[in-house]
């Protein structure tokens, strides 16, 4: 498989209050506190300054070789790796595009980032990319 590291890295600002929920998980570096649902980030609760912001969806999309591929439209598998990081997989056909967030200690944001993996020793063409397709709570 090849893998194509796409050159984004979202960071957002603020941070999110949990709530218990079997679907969801939570990051926490002490300073923010992130809630992720089924296909993303769902509250991001900055505890300095007691500031919560909720979002309705967290999506993207892209194309490459052709072939759209839309998160909204795919049920990923989500992994929690460890204390800062949570990966959600989502396939589609041939592709595979990993969305990694992390919250590292110390961090005052949250990271995105968009892995997409497709036919080992295949040239990928990404035509299309919106990273960030959210709306507000």
């Amino acid at each position: 498989m090849k893998t194509v590291r796409l050159l984004l890295t979202a960071l957002i600002a603020m941070s999110a209050t949990s709530e218990a929920a079997d679907n969801k998980t939570t990051l926490d570096n002490g300073l923010l506190q992130v809630t992720l649902n089924e296909h993303g980030l769902e509250k991001i609760h900055d505890k300095k300054i007691d500031r919560t912001v909720r979002l309705a969806s967290d999506h993207f999309s892209l194309t490459v070789d052709g072939h759209v591929i839309k998160s909204s439209s795919i049920t990923p598998t989500v992994k929690k790796e460890n204390d800062t990081t949570v990966t959600y997989a989502y396939r589609s056909g041939k592709y595979t595009v990993s969305v990694v967030y992390e919250l590292k200690p110390g961090w005052r944001f949250v990271s995105k980032q968009l892995l997409l993996t497709g036919p080992k020793d295949q040239e990928l063409l990404v035509e299309k990319l919106k990273p960030l397709r959210w709306k507000a709570g």
